[in-house]
């Protein structure tokens, strides 16, 4: 009975330090994960931030053009005669109401916005194989 019980206690012993460890190790895994996952989010953002940035400049220098070319026909209004007035309108109407090809900004700003939420669900899931690879029964 002395055997059996001093037996018990060691395999006690040996199992809390099991325990103990395994959790230890998974602790560090997943703090480095944090450390890595946080590192990756800052870049992400600087990027997006970044983007965001050179797009509103983009609109800012867009906005500026607009605005000459509208102070530039109230001159050309006030300075021409009607008729040629309205035939250099249709070269105005050419250059600023159809904007170039690769104007993107939607779609930019909606792909960062859209993107985060997935990318939080693969916080979570995407690395489930090797957190579990740490922690051995």
């Amino acid at each position: 009975q002395e055997q059996y019980i001093s037996d018990l206690q060691n395999e006690t012993l040996h199992m809390d330090q099991h325990i103990t460890s395994q959790f230890a190790k998974l602790h560090q895994f997943l703090q480095d994960r944090e450390k890595n996952l946080i590192q990756q989010l800052k870049e992400e953002t600087a990027g997006i931030i970044k983007k965001m940035k050179e797009n509103l400049r983009d609109i800012k220098n867009r906005s500026n053009a607009i605005q000459k070319g509208i102070s530039n026909m109230q001159s050309a209004m006030q300075q021409e005669d009607p008729v040629n007035f309205l035939r250099g309108l249709r070269n105005v109407n050419k250059i600023y109401m159809n904007p170039p090809k690769e104007d993107n900004l939607p779609k930019a700003v909606l792909g960062i916005c859209y993107k985060t939420p997935d990318m939080y669900n693969d916080l979570i899931f995407h690395n489930w194989n090797e957190w579990k690879s740490n922690v051995r029964p």
